[in-house]
């Protein structure tokens, strides 16, 4: 298990341990997974972290469109014994591009994980002590926050936060004319360790949230210098059974620029043909004991659906994923109504029809 800020943990075969844990929180009445409020909403965040105990700030500037999913974290960590700073890209959601970050073979998707889990986090826990949103707050606010109830839960498709209650906010945020916001939060809360001792964690977070509907990685941007992968869910056969990951795979294409990029993605992206005589709207999964998997859901056009991935923090937002007749789309291979193969063609994995509920 990766251990690092707030408890991360990656592998998705280890994160499985907790999923049922985070299905018992999240929907519940005192529910740490929180409502999506307007904090969430900001397609740029800046954000520096400090942890009490460590030698040096984090330093992240995030940029992402709603517009056709590309995502941009630019990195500074002037660790005395680690420095690290670069950038990490996403292309359209679905192809991992990085250069001037150290990328550990088979958990190249960490390097993703850290910053945008920190982000999620801060974005709830302003969610958790300003509910009524950035609308509400109209000159600077005095933040004073504790919730000795109910904690924070934070995920991505490959890893999972958590603080544990009761905890702490306090800080202020603060408007800008130009519409954006200032936030200087420091976050308290204790854990016991596996000898059950309890160690304070004093977290701060320092940033600024602020709307652009323009951003678009340049699709003329070389690559020379980059790592590029693919990035989904990923099956692996072992010598002790099968371990499931939602990680990333060297593309074997060699893509030149963000151009090129895009076109394979275009053609990955074709929906294929409507085949109603298949229904495969319900719960898949590559082994039904699992608990975890997709879900396919129909859209309001016949025959197309949306395939979501359900993991440590739930399930998806449908409302995200690109629609799909999967009948003829290249990311899926049809072998019958209750089997499909899905993946890229030199990764794909086999997924049965273990319900005809849309839930885990």
């Amino acid at each position: 298990m990766k251990t690092t800020l707030l408890r991360l943990t990656v592998a998705m075969f280890l994160v499985l341990h907790i999923s049922s844990v985070v299905a018992a929180d999240c929907g519940e009445k005192a529910d740490p997974c929180g409502k999506k409020t307007d904090w969430n909403e900001f397609e740029t965040i800046r954000l520096r972290m400090m942890q009490k105990g460590t030698s040096a700030p984090i330093n992240w500037l995030m940029k992402s469109s709603r517009k056709n999913g590309d995502l941009q974290i630019d990195i500074d960590h002037p660790d005395p014994k680690r420095p690290q700073r670069g950038t990490i890209m996403m292309v359209e959601g679905t192809t991992f591009v990085s250069r001037g970050i150290d990328l550990p073979k088979g958990s190249e998707i960490d390097a993703l994980d850290g910053p945008l889990l920190t982000i999620i986090m801060a974005t709830k826990v302003l969610s958790r002590a300003l509910p009524n949103g950035p609308a509400s707050v109209t000159s600077k606010q005095v933040v004073m926050f504790e919730d000795k109830k109910t904690g924070v839960r934070f995920a991505t498709p490959s890893a999972d936060g958590f603080i544990p209650p009761p905890w702490s906010a306090s800080g202020f945020v603060s408007p800008n004319a130009d519409g954006s916001f200032d936030f200087d939060l420091t976050l308290k809360w204790s854990e016991s360790d596996q000898a059950k001792l309890r160690h304070e964690t004093s977290v701060s977070l320092v940033g600024q949230l602020k709307h652009n509907t323009t951003f678009e990685i340049d699709s003329k941007m070389s690559l020379d210098g980059y790592k590029v992968f693919g990035v989904g869910a990923k099956v692996e056969k072992t010598a002790n059974g099968t371990k499931y990951e939602y990680g990333a795979k060297p593309l074997s294409d060699n893509p030149r620029t963000i151009d090129d990029i895009r076109k394979a993605i275009a053609i990955e992206k074709y929906p294929g043909k409507p085949n109603l005589s298949l229904n495969f709207a319900g719960f898949w999964k590559t082994s039904c004991t699992e608990g975890f998997g997709l879900r396919i859901k129909p859209v309001g056009t016949p025959g197309m659906y949306t395939v979501t991935f359900c993991g440590p923090g739930g399930c998806g937002d449908e409302n995200n994923e690109r629609q799909t007749y999967i009948t003829g789309d290249k990311g899926y291979n049809v072998v019958s109504a209750t089997e499909l193969q899905i993946g890229r063609s030199d990764n794909r994995s086999t997924y049965k029809k273990c319900s005809d509920k849309m839930l885990p």
